[in-house]
């Protein structure tokens, strides 16, 4: 799907610290709802950039369409929900430290990622005072101030609406906050009847019927539904991603949960072969989340994107070798360089090319690893074909030659304009390429349960950035629906 928000909200910059520890939140697939066209982001708390933030949740945030242009009356116009575990216990004074850390601590990690002069990022300042409050619900509004890194780098006043009330049934607390730089009586907070949320306890209950927990470890993010059970999916990121930047920018999440799968979103990245301990370690985690979460494996699918497809289609097919008792449904890699020959030879061409510094730098970075791992290949063409997902020089395909009786799709974009402006690729040095090239080799191999399929203009970065290598190029609803269709 096209992304319709040219804007980089806050977190494509951070993300949690909750590595070594397991942390469970259950919540709904949505704690705060708006119209479709104003952009959303999910993250953990606490968030690693507050340190007075001590409780777990999660925040859901939701922008309005013209939150990121200077001239919209929208312009600073969002709003969030936290949904926490246990009572926070709030007042004027907590509220206000809890805004002037959450403020503070973003400003000064996103100015410094946008290369802005630490000195000129003056300490956020938060004003509340309590308007309203009932039996259960408490009424807030005031202002922050704090310096604007993202878009006019300048000081800048938002005025800050917050409902919160906490559900002892539950142990939940769920506080609103809305922001807005214009005064509480202009008509644009008018805006804000097109968000809903939880009003009370019972609202709030009623969310958790179809509800999920999440696990955390170093090793994987565990998503399980608990309405239904449909299967078990389970992610490898790209290089070199994690678990935040799968959910940013694969839009899996949601409609996972809806279909009743799991999602195991795994932190192991940076990888576009497998050595055989890594095979080996990597199955155990898979074994430890299905023992420990007593998942079942009659319908378990593995996929990543990139580096992650790579992994993805190697971990398949050693599932099946070693007869292990987690039997893998489908596989699936999302425009992963799956001829390992092939890449070091673009990286090459690239390097002849001279075409731009990014090609540059990404082809001398690939270049160096393959040749520290296997040597060059015109005198060591073995230790590529033995280690890559396919060769196609040699029709290779001995590392998925277990995969007969899985359900494999190979995604790509071959937009060959993007390409050659962009890099100065051609279609042959395009993972489509070699891509295209492996289903048809499978197919002949194993039959109709081999699909290759080639999209067009669908890849498009979380932030608006075109882009066709991107998660974006697969179709969450089709993908789901082959997953379920067993």
């Amino acid at each position: 799907m096209k992304k319709c928000f040219v804007y980089l909200f806050f977190f494509l910059f951070l993300s949690s610290s909750c590595d070594a520890q397991e942390n469970a939140i259950s919540r709904k697939t949505r704690v705060i709802e708006a119209p479709d066209n104003w952009g959303k982001e999910t993250i953990p708390l606490p968030p690693s950039f507050a340190s007075l933030i001590k409780f777990t949740g999660v925040e859901e945030v939701r922008f309005a369409p013209g939150w990121a242009d200077k001239s919209s009356s929208e312009f600073w116009t969002y709003s969030f929900a936290w949904l926490i575990t246990g009572n926070a216990e709030l007042s004027e004074k907590s509220l206000e430290e809890l805004m002037e850390n959450y403020f503070s601590g973003l400003t000064a990690e996103v100015g410094k990622n946008n290369g802005i002069d630490s000195e000129k990022i003056t300490n956020s300042a938060a004003s509340f005072s309590s308007i309203n409050q009932t039996t259960n619900q408490q009424f807030y509004q005031g202002t922050i101030d704090f310096y604007d890194v993202f878009f006019t780098q300048k000081p800048i006043r938002l005025n800050v609406k917050v409902k919160e009330f906490y559900c002892s049934d539950l142990d939940k607390h769920l506080m609103v906050f809305s922001f807005s730089p214009k005064s509480f009586d202009d008509k644009e907070w008018e805006i804000f009847r097109n968000v809903s949320f939880a009003e009370d306890c019972k609202q709030l209950a009623e969310t958790f019927e179809n509800s999920f927990s999440t696990h955390i470890t170093g090793d994987y993010e565990l998503i399980i539904p608990k309405a239904k059970s449909n299967g078990v999916l389970i992610v490898f990121p790209g290089f070199p991603e994690n678990p935040e930047i799968i959910k940013r920018e694969f839009e899996i999440l949601e409609p996972a949960v809806e279909h009743g799968i799991t999602l195991a979103l795994m932190t192991f990245n940076q990888k576009i072969w497998l050595e055989d301990h890594e095979k080996k370690k990597l199955s155990d985690i898979f074994s430890e989340i299905f023992e420990k979460h007593n998942l079942e494996t009659e319908n378990v699918f593995i996929g990543g994107f990139s580096s992650g497809g790579n992994v993805s289609l190697l971990m398949g097919n050693y599932l099946k070798q070693s007869e292990s008792l987690i039997q893998p449904t489908g596989v699936f890699a999302i425009d992963s360089p799956v001829d390992l020959l092939g890449l070091y030879e673009n990286a090459k061409r690239n390097m002849d090319r001279e075409f731009s510094a990014v090609s540059l730098q990404e082809s001398q970075m690939l270049i160096d690893l393959l040749e520290s791992g296997f040597g060059k290949p015109e005198s060591n063409l073995a230790n590529y074909e033995e280690n890559s997902v396919y060769t196609k020089r040699t029709n290779n395909i001995h590392n998925l030659a277990d995969l007969k009786d899985v359900k494999i799709r190979l995604y790509s974009e071959p937009d060959t304009l993007w390409w050659k402006e962009n890099r100065m690729n051609e279609y042959e040095d395009m993972n489509a390429y070699f891509l295209k090239s492996l289903s048809e080799d499978l197919i002949r191999k194993f039959g109709d349960k081999v699909e290759f399929i080639p999209t067009e203009n669908k890849g498009y970065r979380s932030n608006g950035e075109r882009h066709p290598h991107s998660w974006s190029i697969v179709d969450v609803d089709d993908l789901l629906k082959w997953i379920v269709d067993k």
